[in-house]
């Protein structure tokens, strides 16, 4: 009788792998007697061994000169001598809702006026990620070097989540001034939820994402702050979420009014794992959207 258990991998819930070789002779694209350095999760590699990736294997670096995604392999070169540099890919990743569940309305019990009211969705939505590039930055500095085009195919799942619509009239007020960033607002707002999320339900930090914005992005942004979940297939989580929300935006307004700074910190509305390097937030424009969702709780 077959093991079964032996099909089963403990590093990684993903089907499929991609393989990462030297060819023999450390130039062509013939594997056939190539160095097999190592096997990277399907859903990982597009992020690690994209084309130009600098390649680290037992302290050997390596350069990646091709992903070939019929055979699932990414060819590498060794590196003569140690490199000065290191790359990061550069992505994005559009949200589009497929599916809505449920909505509930935050402030409705209270008679509030319907343009005043938010709107608690919770539903399916296509999470389309796209790697257009690397960046090489400089190990000791951290200073930019150049970057690489190129372009993978698209990678798409379908997840849960949970998001809030605001309506047109909040819009107004923030960027009644004229210098608020409606878009930065959330976008400073959804950092914090994701940070706090992990307060109140059990998770990893690579577990739940929102939607981050590009300075470039020509595509309109809906009205909303989306948490989703990262994990193909789910693992439960939004409706834990929309249990603690209430305090996670009790617990945001907090920490935002509380900090002293006044364009945005990590210490509010700035992450590490924000893929747009935390250029289009507006820490007043977020100030005023967490009031909001405070008083209508509250």
């Amino acid at each position: 009788m077959p093991k079964k258990f032996r099909a089963v991998s403990l590093r990684s819930i993903c089907d499929e792998n991609y393989t990462v070789v030297v060819p023999s002779n450390n130039l062509s694209d013939d594997v056939a007697d190539g160095e097999v350095l190592d096997e990277i999760p399907g859903d990982k590699a597009f992020f690690q061994v994209y084309p130009t990736a600098a390649y680290l294997h037992q302290a050997q670096e390596y350069i990646i000169t091709r992903l070939d995604n019929i055979q699932r392999i990414a060819f590498a070169k060794k590196c003569p001598k140690p490199l000065t540099y290191f790359t990061s890919c550069r992505d994005f990743t559009d949200l589009d809702v497929v599916r809505i569940q449920s909505t509930a309305r935050f402030g409705s019990d209270d008679n509030k006026n319907e343009s005043a009211t938010v709107l608690l969705r919770v539903g399916t939505v296509s999470i389309l990620t796209r790697v257009i590039g690397s960046t090489m930055l400089e190990k000791r500095t951290m200073r930019f070097l150049g970057s690489n085009e190129f372009s993978l195919p698209p990678m798409q799942t379908f997840g849960e989540a949970v998001w809030l619509e605001f309506p047109l009239a909040l819009r107004e007020e923030v960027e009644a001034g004229g210098q608020v960033s409606w878009t930065a607002a959330l976008h400073g707002v959804g950092h914090l939820f994701v940070a706090l999320v992990r307060l109140f339900v059990l998770c990893d930090a690579a577990d739940i994402g929102t939607e981050h914005v590009n300075e470039f992005e020509q595509r309109a942004k809906p009205d909303r702050i989306t948490l989703y979940e990262r994990r193909e297939g789910g693992s439960g989580l939004v409706p834990e979420i929309v249990k603690v929300l209430p305090k996670v935006v009790k617990k945001a307004w907090t920490i935002a009014s509380e900090c002293q700074c006044t364009d945005g910190c990590p210490a509010c509305i700035q992450t590490t794992e924000c893929s747009e390097y935390n250029i289009v937030l507006d820490k007043r424009g977020s100030l005023h959207v967490l009031k909001y969702l405070h008083d209508l709780l509250c």
